[in-house]
């Protein structure tokens, strides 16, 4: 299964993407879900994507002292009927699922690869002082390195795209919005995600309202979102067809 990942570090606002490992690995797509499920009832697992080195400099996350890597596991055979969902690192290799009573297959599991191979995480390299940089990452970092020409430019950008905006139609709705907050609110591939991303956590008992994305997993037309919130330490997943 072919898949990339790319990785957003909020400290330094930068984004890292995926690529074969040059020297040894940090980073590993693949592998057995199995490996990393605690305590599972369910009757099909979810897939482990990647398990991440969390003393790599490139990421910002801190679970807590005793988890070195995270992995990014996805109930892949559940999208269907819940789509979102949410777990919790115990520690390096060991995850609670919640919810795992509320869980049911959704036809036939097709597993992703479980042969893991290294890759490395390697700087985008984008201005978000840029219009197409700024919406390629609208939903993480914002548009507020935007200049009023920048944002002219990101309008006509969104106006002229695959998922072209209405407008004419809009702008009778979305009157009173300026121009960024309209961009802001419709969003922009690859976050095509009308009002945003959440920022409250799922986790019932937990008020956490600082909930980030740091991570997406694309794999073929799936594009699979990694939240995280530092007051419960969940990690919250949802996918984005």
């Amino acid at each position: 299964m072919l898949m990339e990942l790319t990785f957003f570090n909020h400290k330094k606002r930068r984004a890292y993407r995926s690529a074969p490992a040059s020297g040894p690995a940090r980073h590993l797509i693949g592998g057995s879900g199995e490996a990393v499920l605690y305590q599972s009832r369910l009757s099909v697992s979810f897939d482990l994507l990647v398990s991440l080195d969390l003393t790599d400099p490139a990421l910002d996350l801190e679970i807590s002292p005793n988890v070195g890597r995270l992995p990014l596991v996805y109930g892949i055979a559940y999208v269907g009927n819940h789509g979102a969902q949410r777990y919790n690192v115990l520690s390096d290799g060991t995850v609670k699922i919640a919810d795992e009573n509320a869980l049911a297959p959704d036809g036939e599991h097709v597993p992703s690869n479980k042969e893991e191979r290294g890759i490395e995480l390697v700087d985008c390299k984008f201005d978000l002082s840029r219009a197409e940089d700024a919406l390629s990452m609208l939903q993480v970092f914002g548009l507020d390195d935007l200049s009023e020409r920048e944002i002219e430019r990101a309008l006509k950008i969104a106006y002229s795209g695959r998922y072209a905006l209405d407008v004419y139609e809009d702008w009778i709705v979305y009157k009173d919005l300026t121009k960024k907050q309209y961009l802001e609110f419709w969003g922009a591939p690859p976050f095509w995600q009308p009002g945003g991303i959440s920022t409250s956590c799922s986790n019932e008992i937990c008020d956490g309202q600082n909930v980030r994305v740091f991570a997406t997993c694309d794999i073929g037309s799936l594009l699979v979102i990694y939240r995280h919130c530092p007051d419960c330490q969940s990690i919250l997943v949802s996918n984005q067809a």
